[in-house]
């Protein structure tokens, strides 16, 4: 699971979150978790949206935010690349298995990987509260690729940091599995739109 700590920020506060955001290359879109636009200050505009997944589709009420913006975390870059995200959905959780985010302690036994050692998260306490989606192609775009060996993960840096794919726990142990392919559809409100052209 792609998980990577990030700095957020909007438009109209002053407010800067660290908090550690999912990258999800088969999501249409890009969400966030209320307490994150709580944390920031902001709210959203009301509205609802169609999910699709593999337990089928769902309609909800939902808030859309524009002007979010995130950056890496590391301190290691003086001049931070600030990345805007596309129109952003709020839900109430997002899907995340901790057992399967990527730290250093979990590393430490693939070898290949120790290069990046501490470039990767170590906070274990980690709470998701941003899915990136497909429809951010330059936060997901691979700028360097480490192949995995042995049937460990692989890895890959972006502009938000390392991103670590491949199972962290042994497959044998594990109880539960995360599968993520989310298509939305958001819901226009069309017979105030109708009334409008009827004047």
């Amino acid at each position: 699971m792609c998980v990577v700590p990030v700095i957020v920020r909007h438009k109209f506060s002053n407010r800067m979150i660290k908090t550690y955001a999912m990258f999800d290359t088969c999501s249409q879109a890009t969400f966030a978790k209320m307490n994150l636009l709580s944390n920031l200050g902001i709210q959203g505009r009301k509205t609802s949206i169609t999910v699709k997944t593999m337990n089928g589709e769902i309609t909800k009420a939902s808030e859309v935010i524009e002007d979010l913006e995130v950056t890496e975390a590391s301190n290691k870059n003086e001049e931070k690349i600030w990345l805007k995200l596309p129109r952003t959905f709020t839900q109430e959780d997002l899907p995340v298995d901790s057992n399967e985010v990527a730290t250093a302690d979990k590393l430490a036994k693939w070898k290949y990987l120790d290069g990046i050692k501490d470039e990767i998260n170590t906070d274990v306490n980690i709470e998701v509260t941003l899915l990136i989606g497909a429809n951010c192609v330059r936060a997901l775009e691979p700028r360097k690729v480490i192949s995995s060996k042995n049937g460990g993960p692989y890895a890959f840096k972006t502009l938000l940091g390392w991103c670590i794919v491949g199972p962290m726990e042994s497959q044998n142990k594990s109880t539960s599995a995360c599968c993520n392919k989310i298509m939305i559809a958001q819901m226009v409100r069309v017979i105030p739109l109708l009334l409008g052209l009827l004047k």
